[in-house]
């Protein structure tokens, strides 16, 4: 049965973030028809702006799904985004564009996309939750494939993007791509319906913990361990810069900074996302034999380290190598991410500690760094400018981590590991 719910998460989660990316994928088709300007850039970025308010309004389905996955359980809550997720998919699919209807199609265009990153700020960490709780033994592998999940549903709807792209002169081909999302959001929400409870959560629900906790305490509770909540920003910031720069940021930087095709920008995002999904399940994998932590302090250092050099690749349009390499230390932090968030707070805080934490790093610093990146390019005259904005990122996730009660855990069981070790040797 676990294996079951494990199956009905991932397709869920699969079709989620396909119906979230499509719109980040179609970006230079959708922008001229929502949001017209004189320059092809401009609405080209203003397009991204939406991407990275989507991902901001993902506090607040954190702060409300959190709550509910505290309250009412993990699987209600995974329930209910996919299911939000459907409906603003579907609407963009019908609307109407700026030449029929005016900015109104603007507006409403800004207002499903808020909608959208509401249901994804509760989506993600929840259902790493679930799993996690679900599957004690293997939760690096496990948060491996729930990370990969993600760019599955990303990979699939980068190839209907191709299609898009092929016959432009179908002009209503793209509005396919979001019927043809929220369809399949539907059938994964009637999966997740009948999935299992958390097993850890049925325990502290059984002995009324769980909800007297949530009812009383809001939370202000998940403030007392800042250390955690600190952790879980700058991890969320720096899973947020290392999806983007491969998978957007890229894109934008050879389609509108080096005025290169859109073809090439494409096929080196597809290079990223197939590194990806195969980089994070090796190393959950990888995380199981020498611990989450210990995986993803060393992706740190190796981006505090590697970063500038591997943004040589890009500047000298060796896009093939840089995806390759960038994403793997991607796969090696975001990876066992879940295993890692999952031990920070008690299961009774879980929901809205996680989702508050992780989703402030997403939105307020992992969302933006499409449009920061380009920005300090600009304002730098640098194109490694973007490097060394990855490198104080990845140094403040080390130092919080360090500074976290995961980092605390295992210092101390490494300590019992080694006495047990020299007292077995006497």
């Amino acid at each position: 049965m676990k294996y079951k719910m494990l199956l009905a998460v991932i397709m869920g989660n699969i079709l989620e973030f396909y119906d979230f990316m499509i719109f980040a994928h179609l970006s230079t088709v959708i922008g001229p028809l929502f949001f017209p300007s004189d320059s092809p850039d401009k609405s080209h970025l203003a397009i991204l702006g939406v991407f990275a308010l989507s991902n901001i309004s993902r506090l607040v389905g954190a702060i409300y799904f959190g709550s509910m996955a505290d309250k009412e359980g993990r699987k209600e809550a995974v329930a209910k985004t996919v299911l939000l997720m459907s409906l603003p998919t579907l609407l963009i699919g019908l609307m109407p564009t700026y030449a029929t209807i005016g900015v109104l199609a603007t507006i409403i265009m800004i207002g499903l996309r808020f909608m959208q990153g509401v249901a994804m700020g509760g989506e993600y960490n929840n259902s790493g939750l679930l799993l996690m709780e679900n599957f004690p033994k293997n939760k690096g592998i496990v948060s491996g494939i729930l990370s990969s999940s993600c760019q599955v549903g990303s990979l699939i709807a980068l190839g209907l993007v191709y299609i898009v792209l092929m016959f432009r002169e179908i002009e209503w081909l793209w509005r396919a791509t979001f019927i043809f999302g929220s369809v399949f959001g539907l059938i994964s929400y009637r999966l997740r319906r009948v999935i299992m409870e958390s097993d850890e959560f049925k325990l502290f629900e059984a002995n009324k913990k769980v909800k007297r906790s949530a009812d009383t305490e809001g939370f202000k509770e998940i403030f007392k361990d800042y250390r955690n909540f600190i952790a879980l920003i700058a991890v969320g910031g720096l899973v947020g810069a290392l999806v983007w720069i491969p998978i957007t940021f890229t894109n934008f930087y050879v389609t509108k900074t080096l005025k290169l095709p859109n073809e090439i920008g494409l096929d080196a995002t597809l290079t990223a996302i197939i590194t990806y999904i195969i980089s994070c399940v090796v190393m959950g994998y990888i995380a199981d034999k020498f611990k989450p932590i210990k995986v993803m302090l060393i992706a740190c250092m190796g981006l505090i380290v590697f970063a500038y050099p591997l943004f040589g690749f890009l500047v000298k349009q060796n896009f093939t190598a840089f995806q390759i390499l960038i994403t793997l230390f991607t796969g090696a932090f975001v990876g066992p991410v879940h295993a890692f968030t999952v031990n920070l707070y008690s299961v009774n805080k879980r929901g809205r500690a996680v989702s508050l934490g992780f989703g402030l790093g997403v939105g307020i610093i992992g969302s933006t760094t499409p449009i920061v990146a380009p920005y300090l390019i600009e304002v730098t005259g640098s194109h490694y400018a973007p490097a060394m904005y990855l490198m104080v990122l990845s140094a403040l996730a080390f130092l919080s981590m360090v500074k976290s009660k995961q980092f605390s855990d295992l210092q101390e069981e490494e300590e019992e590991e080694e006495e047990l070790s020299l007292s077995a040797s006497k």
